[in-house]
């Protein structure tokens, strides 16, 4: 019996391609985790507040106790995984953005690339909101931080400077 052979294009091996650079997540033991970093906890990046280790018991493994708040919603997360398992750890970018403009959905910012961006929501604080517009209507230069993690962004802060 001869052997067919076949190329790689034609091989379905169940994985996807994705770009260079694709991932929102690495990998990270649970006991390496510490207070003020991040980890995904019910699918969701949340900065983490607390955590608590319990020395190995009856069935062998230490467990870690993680306490989080999700960075977009501000609601409290909590976990306990063994310490040897590994968590999903979210990739957090904080960018500053200058500020062209503010609707009440939705705001322009300008990258430091000179691209405009029009898809980052304004804050749904509305004292944050109304001083960006009030600092925007006095003409003053406003920059915008952006949080973004796993493919959400959030207003953050900003601040005012000289031109």
């Amino acid at each position: 019996m001869k052997k067919q052979l076949r190329s790689s294009e034609d091989e379905n091996d169940g994985f996807a391609a994705g770009d260079s650079g694709a991932a929102m997540t690495y990998p990270a033991a649970y006991n390496a985790l510490r207070k003020g970093g991040h980890v995904i906890i019910d699918d969701r990046p949340c900065k983490i507040v607390d955590v608590r280790t319990f020395k190995v018991g009856k069935h062998g493994h230490g467990k870690v106790a993680v306490v989080g708040i999700d960075i977009f919603t501000e609601k409290r997360r909590e976990i306990v995984q063994p310490s040897t398992h590994t968590a999903q750890v979210p990739i957090v970018k904080k960018q500053e953005y200058t500020l062209v403009d503010i609707g009440a959905v939705n705001m322009s910012l300008l990258d430091d690339k000179g691209i405009i961006k029009a898809d980052i929501r304004a804050p749904e604080d509305e004292t944050l909101a109304n001083e960006i517009r009030d600092k925007l209507m006095n003409d003053e230069n406003v920059m915008i931080n952006v949080l973004s993690a796993m493919d959400e962004e959030k207003v953050i802060s900003y601040k005012t400077v000289k031109p």
